[in-house]
């Protein structure tokens, strides 16, 4: 394989002469997993990663549905352990870091791609990519690859190997330099971002004192502060261009990563808790918004002139059996806390499959209500882990 940015100006068919050796240079090289093309570019690198773990996302598809499978904290846990690591694999070598001012990384598009489809199989929501990534506490790509790449540097920087890696790249880069009559134009490597970032956490407060060696808690934390800034940024641009009565109570939440609200429920009820408060919901009104064919208004069927979810949930004669005993249970009537707190979002998402709104839970309804309740069986839970598939 010959490397140059500038192909036509070399001879790129060239080959060494070995005895019985008649291949020529390939375009791509796999080594040790990575992928090399002869522009040095890493593209090649993340459409083949992508197309890699979009075959492990396979795991998670054959194994949950929106209405059946695997639990929402299982689904998780099987996307952290079998595919985000195929994503990640290597990332300290190709990834670099993107423009912070746009949070933006053009390189990991198809990665993200993979990673968003995911979410939507594990919440079984729609498009919603920001709010899906609050609601099932998975960071963003590109903040997961930095902190993989800067936890790799902290822990072999001190490193034989890493040394003469480095003094050989200075070595390198002053030939170079001297070569080709050049100061300072040479790029910086991947490596050398990772380290100046790390070295501008080790100046963070929380990095000083005893907890200075460790450094993986504290670049966990410190691209968590990220996360937080970002998910607030989008919270205001948020407000900015709607009416904050008609943001869902998902975009309106307060920073979390508590897991707490969906662990306790069932494949169907955990997916009927993000189409909640995400309000993305087969519901008239946004079906009308989005111009599905056949939903040329946005009545209810009550009179109602919108079928909202909160019209549903709350007022709709049409679905009042049930309601006072789930507000009850909810131990509030504002619409707002019956989504966000743990106790009104159980008793509303068992209601809301009891009443049947959407067909796309029939099923799942008419199995649960079918089978058997165990004796000391904890609240909003059907069966325990070795019953059997749900």
């Amino acid at each position: 394989m010959h490397f140059t940015r500038r192909p036509k100006k070399f001879n790129m068919q060239a080959t060494v002469r070995i005895l019985k050796f008649k291949d020529g240079p390939v375009p791509v090289m796999r080594i040790l997993g990575i992928h090399l093309n002869s522009k040095l570019k890493w593209g090649p690198h993340v459409n083949l990663t992508a197309a890699k773990a979009a075959s492990h996302m396979a795991s998670i598809t054959r194994l949950t549905k929106s209405t059946w499978g695997a639990t929402f904290a299982k689904a998780r846990q099987i996307y952290a352990a079998v595919v985000r690591p195929v994503l990640a694999y290597g990332c300290p070598v190709w990834f670099s870091l993107g423009d912070e001012r746009a949070n933006r990384n053009r390189l990991i598009y198809p990665l993200q791609t993979v990673q968003n489809k995911c979410l939507r199989t594990i919440t079984g929501a729609y498009k919603t990519i920001q709010v899906l990534e609050h609601e099932a506490s998975v960071a963003p790509l590109d903040l997961h690859l930095e902190m993989q790449a800067i936890n790799r540097v902290l822990r072999t920087e001190d490193s034989a190997g890493s040394q003469v890696v480095g003094e050989t790249c200075k070595a390198i880069d002053q030939r170079a330099q001297h070569r080709f009559r050049t100061k300072g134009n040479i790029p910086a490597r991947h490596i050398d971002q990772f380290r100046t970032r790390a070295e501008s956490m080790q100046q963070q407060s929380y990095l000083t004192g005893p907890d200075r060696g460790r450094s993986k808690t504290a670049t966990k934390r410190e691209l968590e502060e990220t996360w937080k800034a970002r998910w607030t940024k989008y919270q205001q641009q948020t407000r900015a261009m709607a009416n904050d009565n008609k943001l869902s109570v998902a975009a309106r939440a307060t920073w979390t990563r508590g897991l707490r609200t969906k662990e306790s429920l069932t494949r169907a009820e955990s997916t009927v808790a993000t189409l909640l408060r995400t309000e993305r919901i087969g519901l008239n009104d946004y079906l009308y918004r989005r111009r599905v064919p056949g939903y040329a208004e946005p009545d209810c069927g009550c009179g109602w002139p919108r079928q909202t979810l909160k019209h549903i949930i709350l007022f709709c004669p049409a679905h009042s059996t049930g309601r006072a005993e789930m507000l009850l249970e909810a131990k509030t009537t504002d619409y707002i806390k019956l989504l966000s707190t743990e106790t009104g979002l159980r008793a509303v998402t068992k209601w809301f499959l009891q009443r049947d709104v959407l067909t796309q839970f029939s099923l799942a309804r008419t199995m649960d209500d079918a089978k058997p309740r165990r004796r000391g069986r904890r609240p909003g839970t059907y069966m325990d882990e070795d019953d059997g598939d749900r």
